[in-house]
């Protein structure tokens, strides 16, 4: 892939006016070595290993948040998995959430505009949080030193008990959608979409369409559906959710699956076959369980199909 090409999928990642997007979601896990040997194993190309830090101002000088991640970068989205590396009360959320199961707590929406947003949601009755900055440092592909930069929306832990939902802007879109990181052996692209389980779905989706400004719709199986300008949310209750898994749901709410299209079905399958990765045909999809080091249940599927749950 030529700089120029990986510059337009960077570009592309940044909604502009009053677009929301599913930008990436985060596994929280307790041994990231382990976690990283799962994703190697189905096949992702994964960034370094990186530590995270705060500033409370753009000319702050910047402060460990007492976490460190990888990344999974895609063609349209991505995801992410974090782990603690310090006494933080960011860690501290985090070891929280593992309590409650290893998985995916984490869902980040894209947006423009942090100011609009955090009064959007003022007005929608919540009650957002200063905007943090949030940056770490990272090697371009030219081998020289850089950072990534973000600026991230969130409102108060408890207004939503499904786990760390929030909004990103990101400012060096360049610096993260390398090209030596958007090749999967397995062939993903994009993140599609979320399944989430809850005790009262009917709730969390008024409460989701709230937060992202977009309608929920009541489908005929009693799921409830949020579609954005990309990527969706299904949200079900806990017998639906385990009925279109096949599985166990390990709480309640849970962040329980996610989707991933793949360019190349066949080659995925391939490939899960020949590292002997375990998965559930489902419709159209592969549906692979992300294990105890990783958690969740991840579907591979066709471009332009659905995800089981969609």
């Amino acid at each position: 892939m030529t700089p120029t090409e990986a510059h337009a999928i960077a570009a592309r990642q940044v909604p502009t006016g009053d677009q929301v997007v599913l930008d990436h979601l985060a596994h929280w896990v307790p041994n990231e070595p382990a976690a990283s040997r799962r994703l190697a194993a189905l096949g992702f190309t994964m960034a370094p290993f990186s530590h995270q830090v705060t500033r409370a101002a753009p000319d702050a000088p910047p402060v460990s948040a007492g976490t460190a991640n990888r990344t999974i970068m895609l063609r349209e989205g991505y995801i992410e998995i974090l782990t603690t590396t310090g006494d933080t009360p960011n860690a501290r959320t985090l070891l929280a959430g593992m309590g409650r199961y290893v998985g995916v707590h984490l869902i980040a929406f894209g947006l423009a505009d942090p100011d609009a947003t955090a009064e959007r949601l003022a007005g929608a009755e919540f009650k957002p949080l200063p905007v943090v900055r949030l940056e770490r440092e990272i090697e371009t592909e030219g081998g020289g030193a850089g950072h990534v930069r973000f600026q991230v929306l969130r409102v108060a832990p408890d207004a939503m008990p499904e786990g760390r939902v929030q909004f990103c802007r990101h400012l060096t879109p360049e610096n993260m959608w390398q090209g030596r990181w958007l090749d999967h052996a397995n062939g993903a692209v994009g993140l599609r979409s979320i399944l989430i389980a809850s005790g009262d779905p009917e709730e969390a989706a008024e409460r989701f369409g709230r937060f992202t400004g977009r309608p929920p719709v009541r489908r005929d199986d009693g799921a409830w559906l949020l579609a954005f300008d990309r990527g969706s949310i299904v949200i079900a209750d806990q017998e639906q959710a385990q009925r279109l898994l096949r599985a166990p749901i390990p709480a309640l709410p849970c962040m329980a699956a996610y989707a991933l299209t793949v360019a190349d079905p066949d080659a995925t399958r391939q490939h899960l076959v020949e590292n002997k990765v375990a998965f559930t045909d489902i419709d159209a999809a592969m549906l692979v369980d992300g294990g105890p080091a990783l958690g969740g249940q991840i579907a591979f599927m066709p471009e332009g199909a659905e995800a089981p749950w969609e």
